[in-house]
């Protein structure tokens, strides 16, 4: 009875060595290790999200990568335009001679836009404007509101850019604004029991890019003495919300997004679109200024791409942290089930000999008798 239990006892516990060497893991369902399990399944899930991460990452540093070498090559053609300025402020040349470098002035500053108009990757230019339009709530309330309040939300997402608030405060001697950008900041004015007056303000605030909530509160209440000085209140001509010229993508796991501003380098951008207008001094003044920004925006651009790729690497040892700790609750150590199935398999053959003599014992009894 008692070689029978064990024999029982053994077969199972080689099962579960057979399953460990066949997959390897030591933890596959919740029914081996509940708490290893659930653990695992939360890293597992890390791994995927630094996996997007990583995708993001590689993508905005091809972008900045290729941005970076368009403004470089940009700032290459305008040097060899600040030659030509140069040569054009010079008196000795013949007006035909002056006329062939102005048209190597046009040649260049042509190539210099389309360098700039063909610089995207994956559908996005950073030396282009990113196209984002201003969001326009225009005017909460028809006319003055005579000696009320209002209390009113406005959602500006998650973006970078300038909330523009228009507060008219007319014939007023008490008023009370009180605005909550969602960020962290507040705006308060407070003003009671002073000379009635007039103040049109135009409130402003910068968001920056991250995953803060950007909407807008405001609460505001006026009153004042109305009579010969009109209607007392307060009018909101409207309120408008500005986005950042960028483009963001997500570089944590926990949503939070990276800025890349758009640097605009075409000719319109730079100031160029128009030379063969300007006279000699002032087409050199505005080359030597459009020199200046693209290499302003072409040291943007390097540091940036350095950033990415501290980001990445830091992702990248992130990834292999949690693939480590995956694998330390999940993966089974193959060399010692290999050892325990070879032992295991002994002992079923020792237990499965001792139960073939104890059952061979009543026929040998039995031959006795014959």
């Amino acid at each position: 009875m008692l070689a029978r239990q064990g024999l029982a006892s053994l077969n199972r516990r080689m099962d579960t060595t057979r399953a460990q060497i066949s997959s390897g893991l030591k933890v596959q369902t919740a029914r081996d290790d509940g708490a290893a399990y659930a653990i695992a399944t939360r890293i597992k899930s890390d791994q995927m999200s630094q996996g997007v991460v990583q995708n993001n990452l590689s993508r905005a540093q091809s972008i900045v990568d290729v941005a970076r070498g368009s403004a470089e090559a940009i700032t290459d053609l305008l040097g060899q335009m600040h030659e030509r300025a140069l040569m054009l402020n010079d008196t000795s040349l013949s007006p035909e001679a002056l006329q062939s470098v102005r048209d190597d002035l046009n040649a260049l500053n042509s190539q210099l836009d389309s360098t700039a108009k063909t610089s995207d990757f994956n559908g996005i230019n950073l030396l282009q404007t990113s196209g984002k339009a201003t969001q326009n709530w225009g005017r909460p309330y028809g006319g003055i509101v005579g000696g009320g309040s209002s209390y009113v939300n406005y959602d500006a997402g998650n973006g970078a850019g300038r909330m523009d608030f228009y507060l008219n405060l007319h014939n007023v001697n008490n008023a009370n604004v009180n605005i909550d950008w969602g960020d962290g900041s507040q705006y308060t004015f407070n003003y009671s029991s002073g000379p009635a007056f007039s103040d049109n303000k135009v409130i402003q605030h910068d968001y920056e890019a991250g995953w803060d909530n950007h909407t807008m509160t405001y609460s505001i209440s006026a009153s004042g003495p109305g009579g010969a000085g009109g209607t007392s209140g307060f009018h909101i001509p409207g309120v408008n919300f500005i986005p950042a010229d960028t483009t963001e993508i997500t570089a944590y796991a926990s949503g939070e997004t990276v800025s890349m501003t758009h640097k605009p380098m075409g000719s319109g951008d730079l100031g160029l679109n128009d030379l063969n207008s300007l006279d000699a001094a002032t087409v050199l003044s505005t080359v030597e200024a459009a020199l200046s920004t693209t290499l302003d925006s072409a040291a943007y651009f390097g540091t940036l791409q350095n950033r990415l790729e501290r980001m990445t690497t830091a992702s990248v040892k992130r990834a292999d942290v949690l693939e480590t700790a995956h694998g330390d609750l999940v993966d089974a150590d193959l060399a010692k089930q290999s050892a325990l199935w070879q032992a295991d398999q002994t002992q079923q053959s020792l237990i499965q000999q001792s139960l073939a003599i104890a059952n061979s014992a009543p026929r040998v009894l039995l031959q006795l008798f014959n």
